[in-house]
This record gives C-alpha cells, structure tokens and sequence, in this order.
C-alpha cells in the first residue's frame, strides 16, 4: 500500500510540475488500471490521484448516505435544480432513453451493451446512470474510477465510453443534475439509464422531460407474458415509435409472440424488437468491470444500428428481428 501511495504522489507530483510531459510510471499502471483497460492520460491520473487523496472511495461498494457527509460539505454539492413545475429542457447532445418496462427488466445491462455498441460504431459515447447509488445496476460497471464532480455525478469510464453516475439520492427526477459533457472534441452520444419508473419518467419534468420528447427511446422488458404486456401499455402511453429490447431469449418464446399488442408487433414488424439472450453469469453476479458476454455485446450492436443507423452496418450483423422470424 506505501509502495502504491508512493508511485501515484510520484504521478502527481510530475504532473503538477510539467503537464505535458508527465507519464505515469510503467509500475503504477498496474494499480489503477484493468487488465484489459486502455492506457489512462494524465488528466485521468490526476483525477484518481486527487479522489484517491480526498477519500471518494473509502467505502467503495457501500450505498452511499442520504446526505453529504460533513467532510465533503464545501466540496460536492447536493445536486437540487429549482425549475418551474411543467417546464422542459432540451439537450444538445444526439441521446437515446433507456426506459424499463417493469422492476428487475434487465435495463442497465442493456444501457452498457448499446453505449458499448455506440462506441463500436465510431461514436464518442456517455453512459448516464440517474438511479439512486443505492440501487445502481452499473455502480461496478466502470474500469477506471475517477471521483466525484461538483455537479453531482461519480464519474468513471468503461474503457473507451464516459461513464457518470448519480453521486447523491434525489428526491424527483426534476432534482437530476443535468449530465456533464465533455469540454472539446466531436459531439458525445448519450446513453441514459433513467433509473427512474417509467411512468414517472413519462410525466417528467425538466432535462428528463425533454429527453421523452427528443431522445431516441429505447424500452426494455423481460421476453414473458407479463413483460411484454408492461411494454405494450407502456408504448400507448408514449405513443411515439420506440426500440424494444426484450431481454431472456434471442427469440420469443410461442407464449409471449402470441400474446404481442398492436404496438409490439408494429416494433417487431420494422426491426425495432431486439432480443437479448440471457447470460447466467450476469444474473448471478451483475454487471461488473469485465467484459460483456459475447451474445450480449452482439445485442448492443444491434441495438446501436437500429437507433442510430447513420453509420455502414458492421460486418456479419443483421437488422432482421430474430423474433419476427419466430413468429
């Protein structure tokens, strides 16, 4: 632990004397980054080095408290925005909605599986993730962990996607803090995770309010009967074309094909009804640093091409709805 200490002042301390040119020691990139991680720039090493320094991380993997403790009183503040009740804002970055259909529907994973995809795709990608850091699915999801901004969020990444997450509980959706955005560079995409219920999403105010007018809106539901019937009412209410991802099989089973609404087979019918095949790892253990299942990375893909199909199709994918063919 001295000798880890020792080699992140050394970082610090280089970089403060000449940004530029300051690398981290070839040693100490085995302390902070993942195995299969890409190699941090300084910017991010002294971003680790000041949240490691200021403590961000001594209960790594605890819910966070319902209030700031009093240590980081005059450092992050608790994001509460004050707007006008019915009034919406719109976000200037392209942005797909990541919506569950129902508890337990599998919608964080399909979040990281799309940014991913995004990212595949040559896109600049965000992962937002607005859940209480109570009930985070992507509180272990980062590769690298690089503290809390004054904003509000816990930021991180996942190898090449920006990955902020919800550093405090809020009380409505309408006390979100707006997400970040990155200061230079091509326009970013954002992938937002609402965290949120869906309904309570729908009659939102505020940033998310906007999101359910502008974004690309990305449904996720379990491939059962009482899933897709969540959908199905959930896309009446939003009546507006959405993408659906129905996670449990790469194809319906006969049951639940049979028991589609006009909405969902409109979606199936247009390549806008994607399975995502079930991983027996990530139901065990969740979403963590490593790796996305291949099936599941695959999904992403697709998923990333119906939304945003503004780039050539990737090699060996189909846009053709596995489900339409089970049907």
């Amino acid at each position: 632990m001295r000798a880890t200490r020792r080699l992140l002042r050394t970082v610090a301390a280089a970089a403060q004397a000449d940004p530029e040119a300051a690398q981290p020691p070839p040693a100490a990139a085995a302390f902070a980054v993942a195995p299969t991680a890409r190699q941090l720039s300084v910017d991010e090493w002294l971003a680790a080095v000041v949240a490691l320094r200021r403590g961000d991380f001594a209960h790594y993997g605890l819910a966070l408290p319902a209030h700031r403790p009093a240590e980081l009183s005059d450092r992050v503040p608790h994001p509460r925005m004050s707007l006008e009740e019915g009034t919406q804002e719109r976000l200037a970055a392209s942005t797909v909605l990541v919506l569950a259909a129902h508890p337990g529907a599998g919608a964080s994973t399909v979040a990281a599986a799309v940014a991913e995809g995004m990212a595949s795709r040559g896109h600049r990608v965000r992962l937002v993730d607005c859940a209480d850091p109570a009930r985070s699915g992507l509180a272990a999801a980062a590769t690298a962990e690089l503290g809390v901004h004054a904003a509000g969020w816990r930021r991180g990444r996942r190898d090449s996607v920006a990955v902020d997450r919800l550093a405090w509980p809020a009380t409505a959706t309408e006390s979100l803090p707006r997400p970040l955005s990155a200061a230079d560079g091509p326009p970013e995409v954002l992938v937002v995770d609402v965290g949120w219920p869906a309904r309570q999403v729908l009659a939102a105010s505020g940033w998310v309010g906007g999101l359910v007018q502008d974004a690309a809106v990305l449904l996720v539901c379990r491939a059962s009967v009482p899933g897709v019937h969540h959908a199905e009412h959930l896309l009446a209410e939003l009546d507006r074309p959405a993408v659906v991802a129905v996670v449990g099989a790469a194809r319906l089973p006969g049951p639940v094909t049979a028991t589609l609404g006009p909405a969902l087979r409109a979606a199936r019918d247009t390549g806008r009804l994607i399975g995502v095949p079930a991983d027996r790892r990530l139901q065990v253990a969740g979403l963590s640093a490593d790796p996305l299942p291949k099936s599941v990375a695959a999904a992403g893909r697709r998923l990333a091409a119906v939304l945003y199909p503004d780039q050539p199709e990737l090699a060996g994918l189909s846009l053709t709805s596995p489900t339409k063919d089970a049907s």
